[in-house]
């Protein structure tokens, strides 16, 4: 999982620079009660994910920290709909319990790749929101287009998109997928898990899963 481990690397870690309020945005389809929720959402996020790492006893208590950001994150990205899509068609082989482990084990890969990016991000880099494009007749699934920007770098600007979808239960907006570059972490995860499942067992992919998070806990 290493090919995919540094495609995450890319584009979750783009989530915790600071959104700028300059930035071009095209949202004629999108009403402003949406933009505003979705900006907000961005915006919060990167300023509570960074004010934790920036917690003076953050090196003391980095594995509680940690767990901290996992945990906030969790309200922010749909693990029920990211594991739906992720194993598409192989989800009928998993029981209702190995399907939460599973969540919770993918939660943790995803996540600890997040946070290793963060604790080491320039503090120079920004995400700028450039577009709202709506995935429904109903605007009840809206992407985010952002790109990051490092004035003192002379790289490409990195283009990320946020799937957010409105969860009609608890009436809040979660992220269900991310795109770098127009390619999806959903259809780059169930490619590999459909290999893997294609010859091994759910919970052997659970505990593959798992290796590979403490592989990356004990790198960072």
């Amino acid at each position: 999982m290493k090919t995919a481990r540094n495609f995450v690397m890319l584009i979750l870690g783009a989530w915790l620079l600071t959104a700028s309020a300059g930035a071009q945005i095209n949202a004629s389809n999108i009403d402003s009660k949406t933009r505003e929720q979705l900006t907000a959402i961005v915006n919060e996020t990167a300023s509570t994910v960074v004010a934790i790492v920036g917690k003076e006893d953050y090196k003391e208590k980095r594995d509680k920290y940690r767990e901290d950001i996992r945990v906030f994150l969790l309200k922010r990205v749909d693990m029920d709909r990211v594991g739906l899509l992720t194993l598409a068609m192989n989800k009928k082989k998993f029981s209702d319990q190995e399907f939460e482990q599973f969540k919770d084990s993918f939660s943790r890969l995803l996540f600890t790749t997040y946070i290793d990016r963060m604790e080491t991000s320039s503090a120079q880099e920004t995400l700028q929101i450039r577009k709202f494009v709506k995935l429904s007749k109903t605007s009840q699934r809206v992407q985010v287009q952002t790109h990051s920007v490092n004035p003192n770098s002379s790289a490409k600007p990195l283009d990320v998109a946020y799937n957010f979808f409105l969860n009609e239960t608890s009436n809040d907006w979660r992220v269900d997928d991310i795109k770098v570059e127009g390619v999806s972490l959903v259809s780059n995860y169930r490619t590999q898990f459909a290999k893997i499942l294609a010859q091994k067992t759910p919970a052997e992919l659970i505990e593959q899963i798992q290796t590979k998070v403490k592989d990356n806990e004990t790198k960072s």
